[in-house]
Order: C-alpha cells, then sequence, then structure tokens
C-alpha cells in the first residue's frame, strides 16, 4: 500500500518486452529530495499519514475469554446441583429394571430372551428375509452333500486318501545339487 502511493518515477516498472526496469529516481535520490523538501520548509506529499489507533476500544479477544464469565456461573450452578443429581444416579444404577431413556435407541420388540437382567427385545423376521433364509441354508446343505460325503454315524471318520505319486514323473525332474 505504501508503495501504491508513490508516483510512476519512484517504483519499477514493467518494460512491454515483460522485463523489469529500476525506477527513475533511486532510492538514495528519493531520500535527498525529500530531505531539500523539509529543509525547505514544504511538507513531503507521499508520506504515509499514521493510522489512528484507538485507545479506548477493547481487544477482541478469544473466544475462551469472552465466555469464562458464563461458563463459570455455569460450573458453579452444576455444583450446587452435584449432590442431587449424584442422589438421583445412584437410584437409577440400583434398579435393574429401571425403564430405558427415551433418547436411547431400542430393538423392536418381539419375543422375548429371557437369562438377563433386563429383558431384550428381539425383532421378528419378515417373510421376505425368512425365505432368503431358507434358500442360504438349502444352499449350504447342498454344497455340503456334493463336497463332504456323508458319513455314518458308527464308525470314525477316515483319513483322506493321499494321490498316488508318478515315479515317471519324479525320475525325470532335474537332481538337486548337494550342499558340499
Amino acid at each position: 500500500a505504501a508503495k501504491a502511493r508513490l508516483p510512476p518515477e519512484f517504483r519499477p516498472r514493467k518494460l512491454s518486452n515483460g522485463r523489469w526496469a529500476s525506477p527513475v529516481y533511486s532510492k538514495r535520490q528519493i531520500r535527498i529530495m525529500k530531505r531539500q523538501f523539509t529543509m525547505a520548509g514544504k511538507k513531503w506529499p507521499f508520506d504515509i499519514p499514521h493510522k489512528v489507533v484507538h485507545w479506548n476500544i477493547p481487544f477482541k479477544g478469544q473466544l475462551h475469554e469472552r465466555r469464562s464469565a458464563e461458563r463459570l456461573a455455569s460450573i458453579e450452578r452444576n455444583m450446587r446441583n452435584m449432590p442431587d443429581t449424584i442422589i438421583e444416579h445412584r437410584r437409577e444404577l440400583a434398579d435393574p429394571m429401571r425403564p430405558r431413556k427415551s433418547g436411547r435407541r431400542t430393538l423392536e420388540r418381539g419375543p422375548e430372551v429371557s437369562g438377563f437382567k433386563r429383558p431384550i427385545g428381539l425383532r421378528q423376521l419378515t417373510p421376505e428375509e425368512l425365505d432368503e433364509r431358507r434358500d442360504d441354508l438349502a444352499a449350504v446343505r447342498s454344497f455340503l452333500a456334493v463336497h463332504v460325503p456323508a458319513a455314518s454315524s458308527s464308525s470314525p471318520p477316515s483319513a483322506p486318501e493321499e494321490p498316488a505319486t508318478n515315479v515317471e514323473s519324479d525320475s525325470q525332474s532335474p537332481p538337486h545339487r548337494s550342499e558340499s
């Protein structure tokens, strides 16, 4: 901003061929001209006026500094209510069958599963989901019927047969180097 206020003779200029040229007057020459102006009792026209600072306006500060008073008031208010809050919390923990808060996610109601302190509601499957599960089970059973032989319950499962080794292919393989 300060350089923009100076006349073009005091600033570097860009020539038509794209190169930069030094200013017509060097900084030393400008300093001499300014000194001559002041010695003649005239004001130098290219001085930048000083910015006026208003000292009575407080700085904006940071957010935690601006909110500190209301935050401390909130902490004090919550600490006054803390004994009641603790008593209420312990009462809730003492009751295992307490109703769930409305803000929590709950499962849809369905058949109840017992064996837990609090019964868990399981969602019943839709007919489409039941059909998909039946199809998946049928596919698994057919895969097992094809790929796993049915073992009779009276005899223990036998070890899988090892594939026969081809002696001819072994004789044609290149000999291994022995380490000496």
